[in-house]
């Protein structure tokens, strides 16, 4: 059961925008100096780990003495940077009606917390939290996550984190938090109350999004993952379905669009037809790639709680779609998401990244008789 909520509070609950915040200041050369100096070094993340400002200052100038008259003001002003967002409060007040106890876990120095108090005008709202310099450990290091488990007697099972950082979230994650990936307010909220739905109703099992493959050479790939796509819409999730290989309308496509408005469907074959005897045109190529970038937009959107990409392991075995980037895609799947690849031919790598693989058999198939696919059974 859930009952506490976890905010991060950069990017999340204030507004911090860098790069904005240096462009404010500095032309672009100067920019990427000052950025480099102050945080592509990781020496920011001392500051925020407890280490004296000044101390931190000086590896800053360090790093780029060119720049130093900029890194000092950057440093001075940065409290410029820390934007109030008015939507923090509310959100906060909402959760507490309804009986969440609210947190919060972040990697925040003492000095950024003095440089702009007005901003963090929603800490006394809360419930508590764990700031990363008292705490002098930074995330995604588990020991922060604990000192907050521990101070509050949190147990992690009960929990939901709600960050930015993708680090931030697997560390959560590993450590049994529900997590959801802060993209905006609006995508963070709706991931919020779907998975306070899904607690409510004692769906347990969605939690959590698996990442299914059917694979092998016997019929029913695509006809198992159909199947699940009318139980999830039948349940009320929304479905993403991406087609590759296909460019003809199968008799499932049109009774999907017409009678399960729950279920997207976009097909990304091209007019060249089948690919079985000739080899791929850029067309062909194209049509894959921008696939794979839609259903990825998809996936990550949050407007859908199940994405199915039909024959995307083919694409990849007719070397249409390049295996890392389906790697990629596979690794970077919401929490939220349940996720199924069809196709003969998943890789050994595919088949290791997913919590389901089922190997469809080829026992007996009247193809060897000579027939041809039938429509409303095969097509």
């Amino acid at each position: 059961m859930i009952r506490n909520i976890v905010f991060d509070i950069g990017r999340v609950l204030v507004g911090f925008e860098w790069m904005d915040y240096a462009r404010g200041m500095f032309d672009e050369e100067r920019v990427q100096r000052v950025t480099d100096a102050m945080w592509r070094t990781g020496h920011w993340w001392e500051l925020d780990r407890g280490t004296a400002p000044e101390e931190v200052l000086e590896l800053f100038f360090r790093a780029d003495p060119g720049v130093r008259d900029e890194i000092q003001e950057a440093f001075d002003r940065v409290g410029e940077c820390v934007r109030r967002l008015d939507y923090a409060i509310p959100w906060i007040e909402s959760l507490k009606e309804r009986g969440y106890r609210v947190y919060f876990l972040s990697n925040y120095s003492e000095y950024l917390m003095g440089t702009n108090p007005g901003a963090l005008d929603f800490v006394p709202h809360m419930d508590g939290g764990v700031f990363s310099c008292y705490a002098k450990a930074i995330k995604p290091e588990p020991a922060i996550y604990q000192a907050l488990f521990d101070q509050y007697d949190l147990d992690p099972r009960e929990c939901i984190f709600i960050d930015d950082m993708e680090a931030n979230v697997r560390a959560a994650k590993d450590l049994g938090m529900t997590v959801i990936r802060f993209e905006n307010r609006e995508q963070a909220a709706a991931d919020l109350e779907r998975w306070l739905a899904y607690d409510r109703l004692g769906i347990g099992q969605m939690r959590r999004g698996y990442t299914h493959i059917y694979t092998g050479g016997g019929k029913g790939k695509t006809t198992a993952a159909l199947g699940l796509a009318m139980r999830a819409a039948g349940a009320g999730l929304r479905v993403y379905l991406g087609e590759f290989i296909k460019e003809m309308e199968y008799g499932e496509i049109g009774i999907l669009r017409e009678r399960f408005p729950e279920v997207k469907v976009e097909l990304f074959g091209t007019s060249a037809g089948c690919l079985i005897d000739r080899q791929p045109t850029d067309e062909d190529l194209r049509g894959a790639a921008e696939g794979l970038a839609r259903a990825e937009e998809a996936m990550k959107s949050g407007d859908y709680d199940l994405v199915i990409l039909d024959e995307v392991t083919v694409a990849v075995e007719l070397q249409l779609l390049p295996e890392e980037r389906v790697l990629q895609l596979m690794d970077e799947k919401p929490d939220s998401v349940e996720l199924v690849l069809t196709g003969r031919g998943a890789t050994e790598a595919m088949r290791e990244r997913a919590d389901l693989v089922t190997e469809m058999e080829e026992v007996k198939h009247y193809y060897r008789q000579g027939v041809c696919s039938r429509k409303g059974i095969e097509c």
